[in-house]
């Protein structure tokens, strides 16, 4: 097993057996992958919530979205998880986009508001700066160019700190890189789309 698998959600909605079986075939194959966390995605919110919560109870894994907050406007996810790997404390913070929103087929009716990425970014690193030796982000925030009307990885780049967060593992644009890019000396990666990646 590598020391971290992670993902960058969406494991909702794809391949015809995934959406018949409301993605068991896909939270087990992720269980016995023992993934080590998982940030939620726009399409994550394709389903009732009734059903979104019985996913979550199949889920053996964290579940992190620190910028979704439910009714009582609190984080309706873990906002993020430190795992202590080969003697390192690794902190792994979730985010997921304001799309949501308008861009699911339920995501209006959960009762559960997005804040601002940037805003949620920042107050996490201000808890977990101390008690981290690396940062991982794990995004839903997708790979738009800086020109795009749409907020994304590359636009948050202006708003961090060289050495606030080392690595930004991305979903939601569905875009593969065969290798990182480095920017402010954070190596930025995307996951693809399909599960046709890994």
């Amino acid at each position: 097993k590598p020391d971290l698998i992670l993902h960058a959600g969406d494991f909702n909605t794809g391949p015809l057996e995934s959406n018949a079986f409301y993605a068991l075939p896909d939270i087990i194959a992720l269980n016995d992958l023992k993934i080590d966390a998982l940030t939620l995605g726009n399409h994550d919110f394709d389903v009732p919530k009734s059903v979104f919560l019985w996913q979550k109870k199949k889920i053996q894994f964290p579940i992190l979205g620190g910028n979704i907050l439910n009714e009582k406007h609190q984080p309706a996810c873990l906002p993020y998880i430190i795992k202590i790997v080969k003697g390192l404390k690794i902190a792994i913070i979730g985010v997921s986009t304001l799309e949501t929103m308008v861009n699911s087929l339920y995501g209006d009716s959960y009762g559960y508001t997005w804040s601002d990425p940037v805003d949620f970014i920042k107050k996490t690193l201000q808890e977990i700066q101390h008690k981290s030796d690396i940062r991982i982000l794990l995004s839903h925030l997708g790979q738009y160019e800086k020109t795009s009307k749409f907020f994304g990885d590359f636009h948050l780049m202006d708003y961090l700190e060289e050495g606030d967060i080392h690595v930004i593992l991305g979903g939601h644009t569905r875009k593969a890189l065969d290798k990182p890019l480095l920017i402010k000396n954070t190596f930025i990666g995307h996951a693809g789309a399909s599960n046709e990646y890994l």
